[in-house]
């Protein structure tokens, strides 16, 4: 047997020193959820190709407009100066900045639009044709009513403007536009700042911030800003440096916390300090082969499941406490004979609640079922670990070295009377409950995706405020369509355009923007620069035509820069933007990885419904189509949850059933344990609703693993009782306290998820710690006078 666990353990720390070596963190949060979800989807290929990994956002706020524009301007003008750094700043819409951004943009939209549509316009642009064209224009000038096609006409007679009519509202309504960088009431400004270099990971991401900081506090102390001036940081740059500060807390705190307390509490109970340390170093031992075994089969970790180390710390140290016990309690026991009696108790506890953990793979959310598998890995090393190491340094007699005591011939004690109290508090306890939560009902369930947040947050504070900012309040719905060829996008951006203009006449949106005119043709370019070529050639004809007709020099200024433009692309198969025009662009139309994407933007109407809202291209395209925001996506998320957690608890139910089965064979205890475990749920519900916690995406499965880890104190304390017969008090002394040690070490060990730097695995450790507390108290104070009581009933029968 020593052989052979010697031959195991080589292996795993070959396998573990393999997983070290291709070991790496996963900071991104959507990587912990359901893939296959369209929502998620979404936000995953919008942050693949449209949230620029190196683009910051700072948000100007002073106490007045005026003083908020001189501010943001100035800073922006600042950075700009440091083109190591920086690689551009905008303070307010490119198109305002450079106008040939808007000329540029019509160009490549004309280029890249239906040939037919190109030919119309070349058409319409003969010499024969183009005074027609004109005077339609003038008469429109003369008659219409329209605000917005008076100003157009007056800079664009010739109507080359059109072929945006689209999009351009995308430009003024949303992010890209006037709203992506001024609140409603003026006081803030949002600066777009670009890295000079490429941001990979989280610590490229706080160096480069650390400077930008560095470099804005010298801008503050040159230029004496007001006082009121508040500046603040969101976007990817700062969202990753949060994360990776956070992680690094996450691993010197909780983490070693939870060592330090399992050592305040051991050393408390124990007095010991042999002991003690050997614990601490094959605790430390154990999550280094844990993380390393978890990386050689999961590969990249994601950070939010750093926690994992607290909760895998707390429960491998209960291994330790029971052997321990049961030397104390046979002092003259030689080790082997130690391990043969703790060893099968240990491996159910092991083999329950690690598969309570490995359920947690079946809950839908990837992010949890990682830190199933890591925590249920670690705790089948640690049964293992414990079972055969840790006696042995601690001087107790060998196998040939003494012999067990005989056993004891006395009569086995008698069953004690049945504390009144106990059973008065079961009744009382339980009743209050049941009042409580009959009068204020069950906790609530949170569909908001703060519990995929760090708690504390500037850089999402800020971007919460630039969401408030630029959406009135109500951030709207993106629409990407993503397709390997520019001619699917184009045809299911079309259809998609058709079906929200039957969405919004039945009232179910109020507006859908798909910019499909920006989208990039090759093939289309290359035919209809054919077709523009010759305009340009003749810009000075045209030029004349409209002075002729009435129009002045300048209203002709935007058709001649387009004119111009189409001439310097000539027959070139890539645009030439510039650095205004790319910036708008980018945030609408990415070619990139043999993928053409397209992102717009959806008003849902107040109450439309998902079903509603279910946009399809043709079944022809091999396109893809998702709807998505994270408001949706969290709504979304806890819809599948909420289904899926009966069937989650279900399956760890019959786990429990099956585990309490083999271990008692008897009816009677197993419908005890249930009913203890019945218990703490109903303790831990009221609890919630006192204290005001609700569920979330991420603490909902605190439920099944209060059940998963309840259990085991059900089954050592009523094995206890049978061993004694009933004797409540002699079940406390050799059973009773190794379990309040291991439940506090438990308990300690979620408690410590608390200080976490994620809110969603804060509020799982919270709920968790509170139910094994709840589990805890039932099996020590209430389940023995149960037992006792049933036992007394049953032998009265």
């Amino acid at each position: 047997m020593n052989r052979a666990f010697a031959i195991a353990g080589v292996l795993i720390a070959l396998l573990a020193v393999a997983g070290w070596s291709r070991f790496q963190w996963d900071a991104d949060v959507l990587n912990t959820l359901p893939p296959q979800e369209p929502s998620v989807r979404g936000l995953q290929l919008h942050q693949q190709y449209f949230a620029s990994a190196d683009e910051l956002i700072i948000r100007v706020r002073t106490a007045t407009e005026d003083e908020t524009t001189r501010m943001a301007r100035a800073l922006a003008e600042y950075l700009r100066q440091h083109t190591s750094l920086v690689a551009s700043a905008w303070w307010q819409p490119p198109l305002e900045e450079d106008a040939s951004a808007v000329a540029a943009l019509v160009a490549e939209a004309w280029l890249h639009a239906p040939p037919p549509e190109v030919e119309r316009l070349r058409h319409a642009l003969t010499p024969a044709a183009v005074a027609t064209t004109l005077a339609a224009a003038r008469e429109r000038l003369a008659t219409s009513l329209t605000p917005a096609e008076l100003g157009r006409l007056s800079y664009d007679p010739l109507g080359l403007t059109r072929v945006l009519d689209a999009s351009m509202p995308l430009f003024s309504e949303e992010a890209a536009g006037a709203n992506g960088f001024q609140s409603s009431d003026g006081r803030s400004r949002f600066v777009w700042v670009k890295a000079r270099a490429p941001l990979s990971g989280y610590r490229e991401c706080r160096a480069w911030l650390e400077q930008l900081r560095l470099l804005v506090g010298h801008w503050q102390d040159s230029h004496g800003p007001p006082a009121s001036l508040e500046i603040g940081y969101t976007g990817r740059p700062a969202f990753m440096a949060e994360i990776g500060g956070g992680m690094e807390r996450d691993l010197s705190g909780p983490a070693l916390g939870t060592l330090a307390l399992i050592g305040a509490l051991f050393f408390g109970a124990h007095r010991r300090w042999r002991p003690l340390l050997w614990l601490l170093a094959l605790l430390l031992l154990n999550f280094a082969l844990t993380l390393g075994l978890g990386a050689w089969v999961l590969g990249a970790i994601n950070v939010v499941n750093i926690g994992f180390a607290a909760i895998l710390l707390g429960l491998a140290a209960d291994y330790a406490i029971v052997l321990l016990q049961e030397a104390r309690a046979h002092p003259g026991l030689p080790v082997g004979d130690i391990q043969q009696r703790a060893r099968p108790g240990i491996y159910w506890s092991a083999a329950t609640t690690a598969g309570a953990f490995l359920l947690l793979n079946f809950s839908g959310l990837p992010g949890l079922g990682q830190l199933g598998t890591l925590v249920a890995i670690g705790i089948g090393l640690a049964a293992v670990m414990m079972t055969h190491l840790y006696l042995w340094p601690l001087g107790l007699p060998e196998a040939k070295d003494s012999k067990p005591p005989p056993a004891s011939t006395s009569a086995p004690p008698l069953a004690e009377p049945v504390p009144r109290w106990r059973l008065w508090s079961t009744v009382g306890l339980g009743g209050a409950c049941a009042v409580l939560l009959g009068l204020l009902g069950l906790p609530t369930f949170e569909r908001a995706t703060e519990a995929l947040r760090p708690k504390h947050s500037q850089a999402y504070a800020v971007w919460d405020e630039f969401k408030q900012a630029t959406s009135a309040g109500k951030e709207p719905l993106l629409l990407l369509v993503r397709s390997a060829s520019a001619q699917g996008l184009y045809e299911a951006a079309l259809d998609l355009r058709r079906q929200g203009e039957s969405l919004a006449a039945q009232g179910a949106i109020h507006s859908l923007h798909l910019p499909l005119e920006l989208a990039l043709n090759a093939p289309w370019r290359m035919t209809n620069a054919g077709h523009v070529l010759p305009l340009a050639v003749r810009k000075e004809a045209l030029l004349e035509a409209a002075i002729q007709a009435g129009f002045t020099t300048n209203a002709m200024q935007l058709t001649l820069q387009i004119l111009n433009q189409w001439a310097k692309a000539g027959g070139s198969a890539t645009p030439a933007l510039p650095e205004a025009a790319r910036w708008l662009r980018d945030r609408c139309y990415v070619h990139r990885d043999g993928h053409h994407v397209l992102l717009g933007v959806l008003r849902p109407a107040e109450a439309a419904s998902p079903e509603a809202l279910h946009l399809r291209p043709p079944a022809s395209l091999p396109v893809e189509v998702h709807v998505t925001n994270w408001e949706w996506m969290g709504s979304r998320l806890a819809q599948m949850v909420r289904r899926e957690l009966p069937w989650l608890v279900g399956a760890i139910g019959v786990l429990v059933l099956l585990a309490l089965w083999l271990a008692f064979r008897a009816w009677r205890e197993v419908l005890l344990s249930v009913g203890a475990l019945a218990f703490s749920v109903l303790l831990l519900l009221a609890w919630m609703r006192v204290v005001g916690w609700r569920w979330n995406l991420m603490n909902l499965m605190a439920l099944p693993l209060v059940l998963g880890l309840g259990v085991d104190y059900c089954l050592h304390l009523l094995l206890g009782l049978r061993r004694h017969q009933g004797h409540w008090r002699a079940t406390q002394e050799a059973v009773g306290r190794a379990l309040l040690l291991a439940g506090a070490t438990t308990a300690a060990a979620f408690a410590s998820l608390t200080f976490s730097s994620n809110a969603g695995v804060a509020s799982l450790g919270q709920l968790t710690a509170a139910g094994v507390t709840a589990c805890l108290a039932t099996a020590l104070l209430l389940l023995p006078a149960w037992e006792i009581g049933t036992r007394k009933s049953r032998e009265a029968d």
